[in-house]
């Protein structure tokens, strides 16, 4: 049956395998005895015999380099089976009362390989203090050595590789000189069975004059200090204002009341006197505990914006009118608007859709005041705006006709526009030719061919213009080309 075994009895057999030389190390503890076997050939092993001198319940604690597991136990004769490499071990236990052990022999396959001595003493070698320092004593302490056969040690001598020798379970060394330096012990039983243990151990010296030794001063070159303390080594653990904090470590050495700089730095408070979290020395509003920074408006005057407009109350001079900072023309709570994009408000803008205008003017918003014919009358009251000559009436012939002639009938009806002596009508000579009738025969001069001869207008006759056509002798001839106007018959 497999027992548990506490922790302190692994690391017990844990330290006599590190501390033992040999194939064989043996320890009892709590009623339990423990064997540790090492395989110190340079083959591999295949088993492990063990003979006891009575029957006995044997279990494996450990095996490293290797298992084995127990195959049979049978009257108190104990086989394992397995491998163990070289310098692998076995360790296991039984009950001390119940038997000891006789004898062990390491197994290649069904053939004993090699026994194992499990009858000598075996010697365990302690010093005391845990620190050697030349000039202090040293103890060599051998009472830890065990007979495995429960056998008393009868005899103990130590030697030293500087040819010292002693005797007994426990003595005292004392060096001058440091070192690495060597005992061995060896122990014997009654039976005239002896064991050996060797051990190496260093002996230091104080090197830096402190009155501590080097290997117990952990600053062996500083003789101010035998432990590195916060500042380490080489460095003082002074404190030289007083703080309790050492100068290494103090952010501030010279400044009692801080071990930082924080953030005003050395010598300076951290005082925060509006209580606004931050520190006065980099607040540039220290007395007001809503500001850190002057910012717009200034210490102790809120940077509010009332309206949202991003322009804050102390230099928004319309501080509850989102749209504007400046009372403009409209004043504040009312847009400066300029619909009709003339630059007049539309508060202001007698037209605010007409960027012509900003005054109502005679026309209206809407409708420029202009006067394009310049006849002193605006077009929007001027029946003909483009024509100087009319403007409150457009007149029989409408805008842009007029009266060439003068003659008082505009051009449109009048028959000779240009003709100031006709208009209705252009008379029978048409315009520009007065309807004269010169000599008054009743045929106009311009259809008249001889317009001063009463007598003729159609034809100037045989006579002429001015010649009357007379025909004396009525001989059908006139007088004026009758070669004889008296005589018909002379013509």
């Amino acid at each position: 049956m497999r027992r548990v075994i506490s922790t302190i009895s692994v690391l017990c057999i844990a330290s006599l395998l590190c501390c033992a030389a040999g194939t064989f190390n043996y320890y009892e503890e709590d009623g339990s005895a423990f064997a540790a076997f090492t395989n110190v050939f340079d083959v591999t092993v295949t088993g492990l015999y063990l003979e006891f001198n009575a029957p006995v319940e044997v279990s494996i604690v450990l095996s490293l380099g290797g298992t084995m597991r127990l195959m049979s136990d049978v009257g108190g004769r104990v086989f394992f089976s397995g491998s163990i490499e070289q310098y692998g071990f076995l360790t296991v236990e039984w009950p001390k009362a119940m038997a000891s052990l006789e004898r062990a022999a390491w197994l290649r396959g069904s053939e004993h390989y090699a026994e194992v001595d499990v009858h000598s003493p075996l010697a365990k070698i302690n010093l005391l203090p845990a620190e050697f320092v030349c000039g202090e004593p040293i103890r060599f302490i051998g009472t830890r050595s065990i007979d495995p056969d429960r056998l008393p040690i009868v005899s103990y001598r130590w030697d030293w590789d500087d040819a010292v020798r002693h005797s007994g379970s426990e003595v005292c060394r004392i060096y001058d000189l440091p070192g690495t330096k060597l005992v061995t012990l060896t122990v014997f039983d009654v039976d005239g069975n002896f064991g050996v243990s060797s051990r190496y151990y260093y002996v230091d010296e104080d090197f830096d004059g402190d009155g501590v030794p080097r290997k117990k001063d952990d600053c062996p070159d500083d003789g101010g200090k035998a432990d590195p303390g916060i500042c380490g080594c080489g460095i003082a653990d002074a404190d030289s204002d007083g703080d309790a904090t050492v100068d290494c470590v103090d952010g501030c050495p010279n400044d009692a009341a801080k071990i930082t700089p924080e953030v005003c730095g050395c010598g300076v408070a951290d005082d925060d006197t509006d209580s606004d979290g931050t520190e006065d020395c980099i607040d540039g509003c220290p007395n007001d505990g809503n500001k850190t920074d002057p910012e717009i408006c200034g210490c102790g005057v809120a940077d509010n914006d009332s309206d949202s407009d991003g322009a804050e109350d102390c230099i928004d001079d319309c501080p509850n009118d989102a749209d504007k900072t400046d009372p403009g023309d409209c004043g504040c709570g009312n847009s400066d608007t300029d619909d009709d994009g003339d630059g007049t408000a539309n508060c202001i803008d007698g037209c605010p859709n007409d960027s012509g205008k900003t005054e109502w003017g005679l026309c209206g918003c809407g409708t420029p005041d202009a006067d394009s014919d310049g006849d002193g009358t605006e077009d929007c009251h001027d029946e003909c705006p483009d024509d100087p000559n009319k403007m409150w009436d457009q007149g029989p012939c409408g805008c842009g006709v007029g009266d060439s002639d003068g003659d008082g009938v505009e051009d449109c009806q009048d028959a000779c526009p240009d003709d100031p002596n006709k208009d209705l009508w252009e008379g029978i000579c048409g315009c520009g030719v007065p309807d004269d009738d010169s000599d008054g025969d009743g045929t106009k001069d311009c259809e008249d061919v001889c317009p001063n001869d009463p007598l003729k207008f159609w034809d100037d006759g045989a006579c002429g213009c001015g010649e009357p056509e007379t025909d004396t002798d009525h001989d059908g001839v006139p007088d004026c080309v009758d070669a004889d106007p008296e005589d018909p018959d002379v013509s």
